[in-house]
């Protein structure tokens, strides 16, 4: 894949989340592995929260006339989540799975790429030697309408009713669904589109998830590469999508 294209640069991006995950074949959560690691994670992401699971189980039938029952409970850690005091950046580690949240401003590909490289190194001890077994980005943008009279004033891709009068009364919300796969390669994407009506404002969410499906060893810079790769759709799809007056929103 092209990975050389050239997109505008927004002054102003709309992304209110930047999201990276990978899933790897894991069978258990290796909470001591965690543990092993923490005090480095937790010099970054200082607070923590541990998630449990907690079982309930009945040791015997509940029988007729019967008021009192014999049952036993289990609790175990299925995952933790590591954030800055702010809460603005978050790491996420599930059996399987490990993720990156970022909320604040967005500054651009190569610095979301750098705190990426961060987030590896910190976990790297968990998934090394693993069989990756996806690769995703997941970025949320949000625009602020001054109308919405048109949807393609905004979008270039939008439903729409056969006929103006088709709907009974107004339109208060409005959501739509896509799912592309891209030719020659493992990559799809989910796309959701909404717009709410919160206080006055119009509020329009431009939701793209790029994912790669991957059957690798564990290496860094493979993980890079198919980064570059989950970009070049993501841009597609958000440019393709998105009119003129929507971007010039973003100076």
């Amino acid at each position: 894949m092209t990975t050389d294209k050239k997109w505008k640069v927004l002054p102003s991006p709309p992304i209110v989340l930047a999201l990276f995950q990978v899933k790897f074949k894991q069978e258990t959560l290796d909470t001591e592995q965690v543990k092993r690691i923490e005090k480095r994670i937790m010099d970054k992401f200082p607070v923590c929260v541990t998630h449990h699971q907690s079982n309930f189980n009945i040791s015997s039938p509940l029988l007729v006339g019967q008021q009192t029952v014999k049952a036993n409970t289990s609790t175990k850690v299925v995952g933790y989540t590591y954030s800055t005091t702010d809460q603005k950046v978050k790491l996420n580690i599930e059996q399987g799975t490990v993720t990156y949240h970022d909320e604040r401003k967005y500054e651009g590909w190569e610095s979301f790429i750098s705190c990426i490289r961060e987030f590896l190194d910190l976990i790297s001890p968990l998934i090394s030697g693993s069989l990756i077994q996806r690769v995703s980005i997941r970025f949320i943008n949000k625009f602020v309408l001054p109308d919405f009279n048109n949807p393609l004033d905004y979008t270039n891709v939008t439903i729409s009713a056969a006929q103006e009068t088709a709907f009974a009364y107004p339109v208060s919300k409005y959501a739509f669904r896509l799912f592309h796969d891209v030719p020659g390669t493992n990559i799809k994407s989910w796309v959701n589109h909404s717009l709410d009506n919160v206080d006055g404002q119009l509020n329009y969410m431009f939701d793209i998830d790029v994912l790669d499906h991957q059957n690798i060893v564990y290496n860094e810079e493979t993980i890079m590469d198919i980064l570059e790769n989950l970009r070049v759709v993501k841009n597609d799809i958000f440019f393709e999508t998105l009119t003129d007056k929507t971007l010039n929103l973003c100076y």
